[in-house]
């Protein structure tokens, strides 16, 4: 079921499946709910399953003077949280990507709400690897950066961040990345350096800190090929060895299309641990 949530006269696309628990799966740059279909179609048969589109992405508004935050998207998520989600009902927090950041902040503030959270590969320290380094170039050169953010850009990205290959997964990147890619440049720069270049600056400074703090049930998934996030939650995963950590084999960035059947699986083993 599709639901329109009203945030700051804006609209945020949510959706919501099955019935049970609720499990909330958060997207990151540049993907929308989409990325989540292969995991809602299995975890609906035992959960009440909501993801959405943050603003910018899918199917939810793309206002072109918005500040696109991690804060803003943590009050994003309340709002969302808040319209679909009983007051007195927990939630099972899965962030991935630029989805983690918000997800902490949320979770650090509703103690009593979080369930678990569960942390696929996503930023979680200031520093930056030459990865990002590299990005950072390409996204301050006028003529590399509009190519970075075209169609054809944004496929390679995502392409080159997976590790299985196949029509039936171009197809299902050429799916996600449609509402993004008919965004304007700009847009797409706004959506991907707003919330890096803030985060580093102040919001997540301390945000591993959260995690560590928050008393709740807390899990990774970790996929060990990924270029652009591994760095980040190898590191989470060395500074918190009593937080269980599950391992994805052969598996890039894009950990919910490209082992689909294995991010599945691990949920669910986190799922029905109780």
């Amino acid at each position: 079921m599709k639901h329109t949530v009203s945030y700051q006269s804006h609209q945020i696309a949510a959706y919501s499946e099955g019935e049970g628990d609720v499990l909330l799966l958060l997207h990151g740059w540049p993907t929308n709910a989409q990325l989540w279909e292969a995991q809602v179609d299995t975890l609906k048969q035992t959960h009440r399953v909501i993801t959405l589109d943050w603003l910018g992405f899918g199917a939810s508004d793309k206002p072109a003077s918005h500040h696109y935050t991690f804060t803003d998207q943590k009050e994003q998520l309340n709002t969302v949280i808040s319209a679909l989600v009983p007051p007195d009902q927990k939630v099972t927090l899965v962030g991935h990507d630029i989805g983690g950041p918000p997800t902490i902040l949320w979770a650090s503030e509703n103690p009593n709400r979080v369930a678990r959270l569960i942390l696929l590969n996503t930023i979680l320290y200031p520093f930056k690897t030459p990865l990002d380094a590299f990005s950072e170039v390409i996204l301050s050169t006028p003529i590399l950066r509009d190519i970075f953010v075209s169609p054809l850009g944004l496929r390679l990205v995502m392409q080159t961040n997976t590790r299985q290959s196949g029509k039936e997964l171009q197809q299902k990147i050429r799916a996600i990345l449609r509402p993004y890619t008919q965004a304007p440049a700009r847009h797409k720069r706004q959506t991907l350096v707003s919330p890096m270049h803030h985060g580093r600056k102040d919001e997540i400074l301390t945000i591993n800190q959260k995690f560590r703090e928050l008393k709740a049930e807390k899990h990774l998934i970790i996929a060990k090929k990924d270029p652009l996030c591994y760095a980040h939650i190898k590191r989470l995963s060395e500074e918190n060895p009593d937080v269980p950590t599950h391992y994805l084999d052969n598996c890039g960035h894009f950990m919910p299309i490209d082992r689909p059947e294995a991010l599945t699986r691990a949920l669910k083993s986190i799922l029905s641990a109780d």
